[in-house]
This record gives structure tokens, C-alpha cells and sequence, in this order.
């Protein structure tokens, strides 16, 4: 089984593995993913081809963590005892423990987006076109037309609880190297506490 950690789970990789540990779960190996992007567009590919929604939003998605946090990821490979799809479930469950622990509420921090302006690459009709805007009590009022959409941070990508799906996502792991190389717990423990997601073959870290 396994779990990724997003670009944006940079800051919490120490809140999130202690949550999976104590959901009773334990972390057998770490890998790098440098190509997130390429990854998830592999990862998520049925979603894209089957709903244009989703295809444009994800599309935005990305482009915003990579603006913010860059394009580094990692897999953290996961043992608990039970069933497969009884596991695939709690590791399902992992996602809103996560972000609850990290942001209290997904509302607490979201980001508004003109896809108007951000450089996303090819254009999808989603958002809703208007004006933003805030307005001070002093009478200082900033506001900006355009197409908006908002997004919130996830940290974790998890397959769907079905074996189905956890096969293919794990097919697409293993078909792209993600999982013939660990990172050494030596250079997690530094990663951690420099809060990044960058993996570094030498010995610079």
C-alpha cells in the first residue's frame, strides 16, 4: 500500500506520518518523485479523460503547487495488518485527518485563482467570471474582474478505496521507476527537518 505526499505537504511531513502511525499503520520505505506533475497526469487519468471539469481544475491545481512548492513529491510505501480492502479504506480516511490537523478546516485557507491571468497552459471553460474583491472599513476597496475558480490544499493522494484502482495506481508507480530506489532514513530525517520534498542523489543531503 502507500501513500504520496504532495508537493505542498512539505512543511507537515512530520504531522503526517505521525498521524499514520498512529492510525496503525507503518512506513516500510520512502521514494522520491521528482516529476510530480508527469506522475500525477498518469495517476489521475481516468478522472481527466472522463469529466473536463475535472480536467481543467486539476490542470489549475497543479500549476498553483508548482508556482508555490515546486514539482517534488514522495511515495511512502505503508504495512498494516488486515485485509487489502479493508486497508485501502483507512488509508482513504487518512485525507480529511490530515488536513483537518494541518488547517483545522478547508476553508481556513483557500486560494482564489484568475485563470484569466495564471499561466496554466491550455484553457478550460471552468471558474465563474466576475469580480473579486475586498473592501475596508476605512473605504479602501481593491477589486479585479475576471474568471475565478478557488482551490484548497490536499497534502496526500491516496488510491481509491477499491483494489481495482489501488492496482493500476501501483502498475504506474512500478512502470516508472517511483519505487526501485529508497530514500535512506538518514537523508529523510534531514529532508524533514529542512521541510522539503527535494531529493538529492550525492551527498549534499
Amino acid at each position: 500500500m502507500f501513500v504520496i505526499l504532495k508537493p505542498e505537504a512539505r512543511k507537515h511531513i512530520g504531522t503526517i506520518e505521525e498521524i499514520i502511525l498512529q492510525e496503525g499503520f507503518d512506513i516500510n520505505s520512502r521514494h522520491t518523485i521528482k516529476d510530480w506533475i508527469s506522475l500525477a497526469s498518469l495517476l489521475y487519468r481516468p478522472q481527466i479523460d472522463g469529466d473536463i471539469v475535472f480536467a481543467g481544475e486539476f490542470n489549475s491545481y497543479l500549476w498553483l503547487t508548482n508556482h508555490f512548492f515546486g514539482n517534488s513529491a514522495a511515495t511512502l510505501r505503508l504495512a498494516k495488518e488486515g485485509t487489502l480492502q479493508e486497508n485501502l479504506s483507512k488509508i482513504s480516511d487518512l485525507k480529511p485527518k490530515i488536513r483537518e490537523k494541518i488547517n483545522g478546516n478547508d476553508n481556513n485557507i483557500r486560494i482564489f485563482l484568475n485563470l484569466d491571468k495564471a499561466a496554466c497552459g491550455r484553457k478550460y471553460h471552468i471558474g465563474v467570471v466576475g469580480c473579486l474583491g475586498v473592501k475596508s472599513e476605512k473605504g479602501v476597496e481593491l477589486r479585479e474582474k475576471g474568471r475565478w475558480d478557488y482551490f484548497y490544499f490536499k497534502y496526500i493522494h491516496v488510491p481509491d478505496p477499491n483494489i481495482e484502482d489501488y492496482e493500476r495506481e501501483l502498475r504506474v508507480l512500478e512502470d516508472n521507476g517511483i519505487l526501485d530506489k529508497e530514500i535512506t532514513s538518514a537523508k529523510w530525517e534531514i529532508m524533514k527537518k529542512m521541510q522539503t520534498l527535494v531529493y538529492h542523489e550525492g551527498g549534499i543531503i
